[in-house]
């Protein structure tokens, strides 16, 4: 792989070509996967919401506005993300323009070598960057828009059948009318995303696993820079002050009332598992990261909706417990 060798010159080695090569097709990566944990948070979202409504007595209304919130700030990171893409796109377009140039000056033993990197830049453009500008980060934006519009429409249902219908039956209707748009809206982009990226989430995951077995990323020739220190911001410290709260047994709802929205949120068999944010640091494409994951405190339910057990060491050891549970069935 020879995409990387313009950047610092043409008098690097193959490993040095081959390393710089992999981080910008590890960021493009990171863009796509970080796209896929937008859609997964929004698919958790529009699930918290209808279990919400079926299962809790967070007032109806906040549960809506909850659930714009989640699709709001998932698609303003997408927005972020967008410009981080834009600025890869340009650097590939620039590095296809010199490898061309320096192909058509090498031996034709060096050419099918600058083939293939040439190959590798155009598969990034043409199969992830395109998409993503045409379509992804617009229709995350006319989704948010929609569900907007879609909720003004609910609001209005529950004025005007508030005190005329009973609650049970009016919290159903919500669920119905949440549950279809998404599966109108949503469902098809993600079972399609997933089906053409998939293995790209599975190499990401993957790579960030052996960064973390190696103890750097392979493609960095040089040691990674200093964390920088850790400042609360006031999301965080207002978390952290609700959370102190939590007792085990807690049901879903009074939990809600406590800590309000979970960050992002897990369903399993079992039960299921919200996530509030301690510290500062970005949820981007790196979800997989152990370092990343420690920025979130679990709060474990149950299949009846109460807290089992909360926190990072609780949270792997229930998954651990029923991993095994799950293995003896299957045996």
């Amino acid at each position: 792989m020879l995409i990387g060798f313009l950047m610092f010159g043409y008098g690097e080695g193959t490993a040095q070509i081959k390393g710089k090569q992999s981080s910008v097709v590890a960021e493009v990566d990171d863009v796509v996967g970080g796209v896929m944990d937008n859609y997964t948070s929004i698919e958790s979202g529009f699930a918290e919401a209808e279990n919400a409504l079926r299962s809790s007595d967070a007032p109806v209304v906040k549960i809506l506005d909850d659930l714009t919130k989640i699709v709001s700030g998932e698609r303003a990171e997408s927005e972020g993300m967008k410009d981080q893409l834009l600025t890869l796109k340009k650097k590939l377009e620039d590095r296809k323009k010199k490898i061309d140039l320096a192909a058509g000056k090498a031996s034709p033993s060096m050419r099918e070598s600058y083939g293939l990197a040439l190959s590798e830049i155009e598969g990034k453009l043409d199969g992830k960057i395109k998409p993503l500008l045409d379509f992804d980060f617009q229709y995350l934006e006319k989704f948010e828009k929609d569900l907007s519009a879609a909720t003004l429409e609910w609001k209005e249902f529950l004025g005007n059948v508030n005190g005329v219908l009973e609650e049970g039956l009016i919290r159903n209707e919500l669920v119905n009318r949440i549950s279809d748009h998404f599966e109108e809206n949503m469902a098809k982009p993600i079972e399609e995303r997933r089906s053409k990226w998939g293995s790209v989430v599975k190499a990401r995951k993957e790579r960030v696993q052996k960064e973390q077995i190696d103890g750097r990323p392979s493609f960095v020739e040089k040691p990674l820079p200093k964390k920088p220190p850790v400042v609360e911001t006031k999301e965080i410290k207002g978390n952290i002050d609700r959370l102190m709260g939590l007792a085990v047994g807690m049901t879903k709802g009074k939990v809600f009332e406590l800590s309000g929205i979970a960050n992002y949120a897990e369903g399993y068999d079992w039960g299921n598992v919200w996530f509030y944010k301690i510290t500062k640091g970005g949820r981007v494409g790196t979800l997989a990261d152990k370092d990343i994951e420690a920025r979130y405190m679990p709060v474990v339910f149950d299949n009846t909706d109460r807290v089992m057990g909360y926190g990072r060491k609780f949270y792997e050891q229930t998954l651990t417990s029923y991993k095994r549970i799950e293995a003896k069935r299957v045996d």
